[in-house]
């Protein structure tokens, strides 16, 4: 059998792009990887050092707060959430 839908078509265009798309996709998963041990590494910083940079709330909620140069860290209790913000630009994790 022949036709649309039954054979393999094969478009060059789309197999280059479809092969560009997974060389950067599979870059994405390798840089992912790498931020989410970086992010792992400061959260435990934090932690250990959470007398010197704990601030309490008035809910009674403790959070991780860390200022240097332009840059603010902020880890909320609970679900932990990281917050690495600078004056510039902000960047939620």
């Amino acid at each position: 059998m022949t036709g649309p839908g039954v054979e393999s078509a094969r478009i060059n265009e789309i197999d280059n792009l479809a092969g560009d798309y997974v060389i950067e996709r599979d870059r994405r998963i390798v840089q992912l990887a790498k931020e989410i041990e970086a992010k792992r590494k400061l959260i435990e910083a934090l932690h250990r050092n959470a007398a010197k940079i704990s601030v309490p709330q008035s809910d009674g909620t403790v959070l991780l707060v860390y200022r240097y140069d332009e840059t603010t860290i902020t880890l909320a209790p609970g679900k932990e959430k990281l917050k690495v913000a600078n004056s510039e630009h902000s960047d939620d994790d």
